[in-house]
């Protein structure tokens, strides 16, 4: 019980605070590109603003395609 009480805060407290958006902005501030992808994309049910979402997404794609070496190293 204890921990559905955690759970149900912890998802109320992210929304509230939109620490969903911050915690892939820290993703993106490692150059951790893929990770912040995946964390927007298995949170997106939880963030209430869907268009800043999918500009995030597309903003993300489009630094994870120009990573240095991302394609593997050319000849």
């Amino acid at each position: 019980y204890l921990l559905y009480i955690l759970a149900v805060w912890y998802q109320v407290f992210f929304e509230k605070e939109n620490l969903f958006i911050e915690t892939s902005i820290t993703y993106e501030e490692n150059e951790q590109f893929k990770e912040a992808i995946e964390f927007l994309i298995k949170n997106q049910t939880m963030i209430s603003d869907k268009d800043y979402l999918s500009l995030r997404l597309k903003r993300l794609k489009v630094k994870l395609v120009n990573k240095p070496l991302f394609q593997g190293k050319r000849k």
